[in-house]
């Protein structure tokens, strides 16, 4: 697991955003296992400077797509930020995948597929 943290002039954490490199047959992803913002940090910008910067960390190695799980409540942010968010239990099939096999999300608070081509 790898990650990228963002922080404020005092040197405390604003936000970070954690990932995964998973490597199929068919396609190389990145899986964002956590995406956290500090409270006073909201609304500000950092998590889309973060996924940003995990878009280019992506592209540059080689990944087809950025894909995680979030809150229902979430899907909008990653709307804005270019991710299609699915709706709450949808299945989501992997990009590439030759068996298009559904994947449907293994949390129940995080419900909902999102997928960015890197």
């Amino acid at each position: 697991m790898d990650g990228i943290v963002c922080l404020d002039r005092n040197g405390s954490m604003a936000g970070a955003i954690l990932y995964t490199a998973i490597a199929y047959e068919f396609a190389s992803i990145t899986y964002i296992r956590a995406l956290a913002v500090g409270s006073a940090y909201r609304n500000k910008g950092i998590g889309s400077v973060l996924l940003g910067m995990l878009a280019g960390i992506s592209s540059k190695n080689g990944m087809n797509c950025i894909i995680g799980n979030c809150h229902r409540n979430l899907r909008p942010f990653y709307r804005r930020n270019d991710y299609r968010a699915y709706s709450p239990n949808e299945a989501m099939i992997l990009p590439n995948d030759p068996e298009q096999i559904p994947q449907k999300p293994k949390d129940q608070y995080y419900d909902c597929w999102i997928v960015n081509p890197a």
